[in-house]
């Protein structure tokens, strides 16, 4: 299946999951995506928008979660500066679980 704008990702009926290396969520690096399923056949229209949502929202989203790991190491023998968070992380997965609730 082709998922507009992200790319092609493939049923796994053993682990009931749609499954690709796609392009669009996050710049500069392909991220895993992985959309729970009960079924090949089951309707996923929702998650694809929720996954969509999430990659308009990125440039929002991943300055919080690098302040939050800032904030983390803040304090501690392993202290970093904003800049290296940002260089020690980047998305690597969006994994979307059956409830539709939780990424």
């Amino acid at each position: 299946m082709t998922i507009e704008p992200f790319g092609n990702i493939n049923y796994k009926s053993k682990d009931q999951e749609w499954f690709g290396l796609v392009d669009n969520i996050a710049p500069n690096n392909k991220v895993e995506l992985i959309i729970f399923a009960d079924g090949s056949n089951q309707n996923i229209d929702d998650k694809i928008e929720s996954v969509k949502q999430f990659a308009s929202d990125y440039n929002s989203v991943m300055p919080k979660l690098y302040e939050l790991a800032y904030q983390k190491y803040k304090n501690t023998q392993w202290e970093k500066t904003l800049d290296q968070i940002k260089e020690m992380y980047f998305l690597t997965a969006v994994s979307l679980k059956s409830d539709n609730n939780s990424i």
